[in-house]
């Protein structure tokens, strides 16, 4: 099973404070909504092995913006990479018969790699998408609001074209 939790990093009086993103709306949570950046990162755990995770945090809504276009290009190039904002590496995706791998570079030396079942860690990410962007758009992040309709509907097209 591959599990993909997105947390958003928010400083709250002196001390910075890790929040999941289904806890994001409630009310007690104060998020700006028009920053151009939401610092965070994304937990993926496949057989009680953590990627990713803090270690490499960064931008989240850039993050998942990339990882839309990302797997939309792994349709026909069977790779992508995404640059971090505010650390010089990437997250390179390869495809590879019935393998995803991802790997953490910093300039061309690879820091980590893990294999994940294809199939199973797309749709996993294609619902961390979904979901990530249905709270946005819910909690009217003004940051998306022209974009939104366009990624719900390659998030849609995404999901047709991987699940078929």
């Amino acid at each position: 099973m591959v599990d993909i939790q997105t947390y958003f990093i928010i400083d709250k009086s002196k001390k910075t404070e890790t929040v999941e993103l289904s806890h994001l709306s409630k009310s007690e949570i104060n998020v700006i909504k028009h920053q151009p950046v939401f610092p965070g990162y994304i937990e993926i755990i496949h057989n009680e092995n953590l990627i990713l995770g803090k270690r490499y945090q960064d931008s989240v809504d850039h993050f998942w913006l990339n990882m839309i276009d990302g797997l939309d290009k792994l349709k026909t190039t069977g790779e992508y990479s995404i640059d971090y904002l505010y650390q010089p590496l990437k997250l390179q995706l390869h495809l590879k018969d019935t393998q995803l791998t991802l790997s953490i570079t910093d300039d061309k030396t690879c820091l980590e790699s893990w294999d994940l079942p294809k199939e199973e860690a797309i749709i996993s990410m294609l619902h961390a998408a979904e979901e990530f962007m249905t709270l946005v758009n819910k909690e009217t992040f003004t940051l998306f609001e022209t974009e939104m309709g366009s990624l719900q509907q390659k998030l849609v097209k995404l999901n047709m074209f991987y699940t078929i």
